[in-house]
């Protein structure tokens, strides 16, 4: 999720009723709404200013509810009024490329109809991602033909990613390598 969000008044039926809408949240928008029981991601069918009120229509997601249960049946959720939040959902893929003569690293990200594109970083060489899978004590490379093989990795096993980016060497600014290189490690939380 990015950018603000919005606490749930009501949600009857497809209609969920925000306490505000600091998001500017408009029909097609893709979201996120969660309480302490569920998650589900749809695009908005739309929006009523008047009631601060936007709807998850089916004529704009494959149905209208908001849930499936174990054996794939839809089901019809509600959000919680107490506990309730929708925020716009973020999808964002980073990349490194060619920018003014440099490489740099940039952000693409999907906002309202368009595809926006952004320099973050400049003077990055590369960016390599690598994987730990839960019992192992060695990452695994992201770009290994053997990872990229589906019956060799489960996903779900699947607890951190380190990502690791190489600036570009400066002679005017001799560092080693090792101060070029620049990783971070992020936990996952998914079992």
């Amino acid at each position: 999720a990015g950018g603000p969000m919005s606490s749930v008044v009501r949600h009857t039926g497809t209609d969920i009723q925000l306490s505000h809408n600091t998001a500017a949240m408009a029909a097609n928008d893709v979201v996120i709404a969660c309480d302490s029981r569920m998650a589900a991601i749809f695009r908005i069918s739309k929006y009523v200013a008047s009631s601060q009120t936007i709807s998850h229509e089916a004529s704009a997601n494959s149905s209208a509810n908001l849930g499936f249960a174990a054996n794939g049946t839809q089901v019809s959720q509600q959000l919680a009024a107490d506990a309730g939040t929708v925020m716009p959902l973020e999808s964002v893929a980073w990349f490194v490329a060619e920018s003014e003569g440099e490489t740099a690293l940039f952000r693409a990200r999907y906002s309202a109809t368009a595809v926006q594109v952004e320099e973050i970083i400049s003077d990055v060489v590369s960016l390599q991602l690598s994987y730990l899978v839960a019992g192992q004590d060695q990452y695994v490379n992201g770009q290994s033909s053997d990872f990229n093989t589906p019956a060799t990795v489960d996903w779900g096993s699947v607890v951190a990613v380190r990502a690791t980016l190489v600036l570009t060497a400066d002679p005017q600014q001799p560092l080693s390598q090792q101060a070029r290189t620049l990783s971070h490690v992020i936990q996952l939380r998914n079992h």
